[in-house]
């Protein structure tokens, strides 16, 4: 057994991740984090890095090593066959070693915090499955957990081409086959073309990166194939507009035609420090392929499947803001945490209050310090008092209307900042953009329990608009009750207009005066 062999075994029985050997020096071993030095042990020699390099790192090392100066490979050491990262460089002109045990990818994804449907999304026989995030935010980890569900549950061959292979698979119910670059393969580009002659029936791409391996995988899926890959985007809209970006101008039309008919789902996910600061836990965006998102997609309209993705209630599909609220009840992160993982801080803080407009999730607005109000409490105290209207203007405070008359609200004044504050609390990002240009603003907004004990969901039409150059709005209580003929004192004659078989008729009256009831 060769000296850096032990150490290998060492480093195992240890339970330390990594290895730190250079000629002349003490090992060291980094676990838990934390770097150990262990004196008691000998420095290896030049002729220990020679002769375990002879009998462990693929042929040829010595002679690129030599060449190259800095060298990053993968070895099977160890009667065990255990799969190691060993990078190679020099110190001071004496050899150097890091090494570092590549883990099982035998995953459990519910011990990860990854969901079964995620999990699952790489089942079918064909399609496109996508994996996306930044550096560090368990990309990999993910697509791990996907291939160790379908070893554990399916008679496939899967192939992966990796640069470099970051969990080891053993077969289980499935052949698998794990390529490595710059090991098994020198050329990235020549073994994806390849991997399709190997007759895989699922084939895992460490990265998407550009034009060939964007095509090559939608190639694959096309013929029938199921390709899970990784891609450094870092949202669902964010990828789809990458991926067509790939491609030239005139060829981006197919290419979203071709992308429509194979794409599965997209899965972006962060990582985020638990709040009793055991750990991370990942949260994810996730965009699941209907025929309505396929046409969408086709069409290239991206913001509108981001829409989608933001009202969807049903799973997997979920948005990030919705996912980090999900983490954030559940107490398992922290509210901080959760604004800065949201590509919208002030989005995710109104979702935690539970308020919607349109299709978006909402956010949190914090309490004017000076003022102790919210859009939220403003609503909620116009519904105890059974109000039909509340209106926000600078050089007043909010008022409400009760029975056609105004009553202002025992608050000090509105400023130009408040009302652009509580307006703009409400709004998501697009309405905000969209009342900025056009200086008016029509839209619906849901509340669900604004009231202790009270699950209904409230539902008012807000008017944005701009008066002597503040921003104002006007908002209308929308009746959860439609009220009977008899109980607004209609004459019969009215009623009976409603069962004529064709014609127009027009309600008039000013405004107030009850013409959408």
């Amino acid at each position: 057994m060769t000296k850096i062999e032990e150490y290998c075994q060492r480093m195992v029985s240890l339970g330390a991740s990594d290895l730190f050997l250079c000629e002349g020096k003490s090992p060291s071993f980094r676990k838990n984090g934390e770097l150990e030095e262990h004196k008691d042990l000998p420095a290896i020699t030049s002729e220990d890095s020679r002769e375990f390099i002879e009998a462990f790192l693929p042929s040829g090392t010595w002679e690129r090593l030599a060449r190259e100066r800095d060298l990053d490979v993968a070895a099977s050491i160890g009667s065990d066959g255990d799969r190691y990262r060993v990078n190679l460089s020099y110190q001071q002109g004496r050899r150097a070693f890091a090494i570092r045990l590549i883990p099982s990818g035998n995953l459990d994804g519910d011990k990860l915090g990854i969901p079964s449907e995620i999990v699952q999304m790489a089942s079918p026989k064909s399609g496109l499955v996508l994996v996306t995030g930044a550096t560090g935010s368990g990309k990999s980890t993910t697509l791990a957990c996907m291939l160790h569900y379908l070893n554990t549950h399916y008679h496939r061959h899967i192939v992966t081409l990796e640069d470099p292979v970051e969990f080891v698979h053993k077969d289980i119910c499935s052949v698998i086959s794990q390529r490595e670059i710059g090991s098994d393969t020198q050329d990235f580009a020549v073994a994806l073309r390849q991997v399709v002659r190997q007759n895989p029936d699922v084939i895992f791409i460490g990265e998407l990166r550009d034009e060939m391996t964007v095509t090559t995988a939608i190639s694959a899926a096309l013929t029938g194939h199921m390709v899970a890959a990784t891609m450094h985007t870092m949202n669902v809209t964010q990828t789809l507009e990458r991926l067509i970006a790939f491609y030239p101008e005139e060829v981006r039309q197919q290419a979203s035609m071709d992308l429509g008919m194979v794409l599965t789902g997209i899965v972006s996910q962060k990582l985020l420090p638990k709040a009793d600061g055991t750990g991370r836990v990942p949260a994810f965006e996730v965009l699941t392929c209907s025929p309505v998102i396929k046409r969408l997609l086709v069409k290239q309209e991206f913001t509108a499947i981001a829409e989608i993705v933001k009202a969807s209630t049903q799973r997997p599909m979920v948005s990030m803001n919705r996912y980090l609220l999900e983490l954030y009840k559940k107490g398992i992160i922290t509210l901080e945490n959760g604004m800065s993982a949201s590509s919208n801080p002030d989005e995710f803080a109104l979702i935690v209050q539970g308020m919607e407009t349109g299709v978006d999730s909402f956010r949190i607005y914090s309490a004017d310090p000076d003022h102790g109000m919210s859009m939220k409490k403003l609503l909620r105290d116009a519904v105890r008092y059974h109000a039909s209207d509340l209106l926000l203007t600078a050089g007043s405070p909010p008022v409400i209307r009760i029975d056609g008359l105004l009553t202002p609200f025992e608050m000090p004044t509105l400023t130009p900042s408040d009302t652009r504050k509580l307006l703009f609390s409400i709004l998501s990002a697009r309405e905000k953009a969209d009342f900025e240009e056009n200086r008016e603003l029509d839209v619906a907004l849901s509340i669900r329990g604004l009231l202790d004990d009270d699950t209904r969901e409230y539902r008012f039409r807000v008017n944005g608009f701009y008066q002597k150059g503040a921003v104002a709005a006007a908002l209308r209580m929308i009746s959860q009750k439609i009220p009977t003929p008899e109980e607004l004192m209609l004459p019969e004659a009215v009623v009976k207009l409603a069962q004529r078989p064709q014609g127009l008729v027009l309600v008039t009256g000013p405004t107030g005066s009850g013409k959408s009831t």
